[in-house]
This record gives structure tokens, sequence and C-alpha cells, in this order.
């Protein structure tokens, strides 16, 4: 259907879980994309997706929506609380060690939750902001971004509040080496490693909405504009040949950099050779990711979903 797709995760190429609006589920087998009911009678808005397994997924979004596929049936399931049951959840990251399963859901004003492989509870964050994104290096150590330049660590034992060095909304963080960055609103990039977060003097004036690691930092934000880095500490403009607003970035197998935005913008950079590739479509993309078998997947409005493989970008499905 037409729903606006926000979180999006692959195990494999042909085992990739995804859900957005209206509490609409996705999921791409051998089969191809096909829709799922997520038994959710409120069809709450969903805003990430974490599978430790291909019969073991989370989805978390609107008022405390909470949805887990188990077996061959999507249900809901009850967040333990008692203070954040209701709350919106915006961003999931877990990990799985020797058997056990561990997940984090961030969301609004500040609600944390935890997740111990079996129940779902809530977690003191001392935060009021909403909490936009979230990445982790290992267990010891998950940083989660959100409004006002508030920044939370987690150190394997404790949720704690990181020196605020900025007012701005951070928007996303990419985890490289141990460090940490995060960029935001007002052209906001913040640096953290372990407890010491750093404001970057970048001088930019425009808001960024993505940040990817891999040959390299790049960031992307507001009218086309594209920024690289080592470290995070030191950025150079890279030439987009866009305009548009770019939301997103990834690098693929070969170390290329990949960024879409607005209007159906993609842009491919290889090394400083920085390409805008055609694609048959004019809507808003939002997401881009790389799958283990090395296929790029962007999402964006209208239910678009797009694959690109050795014979170019495909799209998958749209409903206007």
């Amino acid at each position: 259907g037409s729903i606006t797709v926000n979180g999006l995760q692959a195990l494999s190429s042909k085992s990739i879980f995804g859900g957005g609006t209206a509490g609409g589920i996705i999921l791409h087998d051998t089969a191809g994309w096909t829709p799922k009911l997520s038994n959710d009678a409120y069809e709450r808005t969903l805003h990430d997706v974490w599978a430790f397994g291909e019969d073991n997924v989370w989805m978390v979004g609107e008022d405390g929506a909470l949805i887990h596929l188990e077996a061959t049936k999507w249900n809901t399931a009850e967040i333990a609380g008692p203070f954040f049951k209701n709350h919106s959840f915006f961003g999931l990251w877990g990990r799985e060690d020797s058997g056990n399963l561990e997940a984090w859901a961030v969301g609004e004003k500040g609600a944390v939750l935890y997740y111990d492989g079996e129940t779902w509870a809530d977690r003191t964050s001392s935060a009021g902001v909403d909490f936009n994104d979230i990445d982790g290096s290992d267990w010891e150590n998950v940083v989660a971004v959100g409004g006002d330049g508030s920044l939370l660590r987690f150190d394997g034992t404790d949720w704690y509040g990181l020196s605020r060095l900025s007012e701005s909304a951070l928007q996303g963080i990419a985890e490289v080496d141990g460090t940490f960055v995060a960029v935001g609103e007002d052209g906001a990039v913040i640096t953290v490693n372990g407890d010491l977060p750093t404001l970057q003097e970048t001088g930019f004036e425009t808001d960024l909405y993505g940040v990817c690691s891999g040959n390299g930092l790049i960031a992307v934000g507001g009218q086309g504009k594209m920024f690289s880095s080592d470290s995070g500490a030191d950025w150079e403009p890279l030439s987009s040949g866009v305009f548009d607003t770019l939301r997103d970035c990834a690098f693929d197998d070969d170390g290329v950099l990949w960024a879409v935005g607005d209007l159906g913008k993609i842009v491919r950079l290889d090394g400083s050779e920085a390409e805008v590739i055609p694609v048959a479509t004019i809507a808003n993309l939002r997401r881009i990711t790389v799958a283990p078998d090395g296929t790029l997947y962007a999402v964006g409005d209208n239910g678009l979903l797009l694959a690109h493989t050795a014979d170019g970008w495909t799209k998958l499905y749209e409903e206007p």
C-alpha cells in the first residue's frame, strides 16, 4: 500500500523487514515484497526495526507501539513500563552475545526502554527531549542523540547525559573506530569519545540530516551540501552536483559513496567525482542502506522502494 516506510533492516538480500505508517509492515523474501498484518488494532505508525533473526523481529513506534514477529505471526507486545508505556519511540539498536539478546529503544521526551531477551521495561534517562537516533560500537559504548543537542551514553551499566555543546537538534549518528559523530540542524557536528563530546568548529550554515562511515566520514544536508572528514574533526566540502536536500548516505562494498535526497536525487561519489544518477521518480528519498550481499536499498515517500545491483537502480515498489 501507500505507507511511508520509516525503518528498514536486512539480514540478507532475501530477508528484509520494514515498518511505517498506519502499522504497515513489509517483508522481502524469495518471493519478493509482500505486506503483513501487525495485528495492532490502533494501526500506530512504526518508526524503527531490529531483527535478531528471521523469526525474531521487533518494531517500535507511535504511542508505545511494540510489534514482534513470533514464528510467522506479527503480534502486539506489552511494554512493562511503568512510565514510558505510551511514549513514541524513534530509534532501536540491539545485539546478540553468546545467545543472549539485548536491545535499547529511545524516543519521545527522553524515553528509554531496555530489552533483556524477554521483557521491555523503562530505564531512567533524566532527559526531557525527543531522541531521534541511536548507534553503538559494542554494549559498553552506545550513544543516542536528540533535540536541543542532547547526547546520552550507555557504558554497559548506566545511561547518563553528556555535556550539551549545542542547542541544535541532532538528527543522525554514525560510529567509526570507536568514535561517534553526530550531525544536526544549523550545521552542528559533535564527536564523542568515551564521555567527552567535542563541538567541531565547521562553519557549516546548512542543516545536516545524515552521516555515514566507511571510506572516511560523509555528512549530507540541505541545498545538496556534502562534506568529508577522516575523523569528524576536520571537514572539507564536496561537490554533489545537486541543490536539493540530501537526507542520508551509505558506502557500498567498493568504498563508493551513495547519497539520496529530495525529488528522487541519487548521487554517486567515487573519489572526488560526483555523478547524479537518473531514477524514474520524483519522490523524496529518505534512507539508504547496504545489505550484506552488497545490494543497495533506498526508501522514500509513497512507499517507494529502490534496489541497486550490477544492473543499476530498479524500482521495486511505489504507490502514487
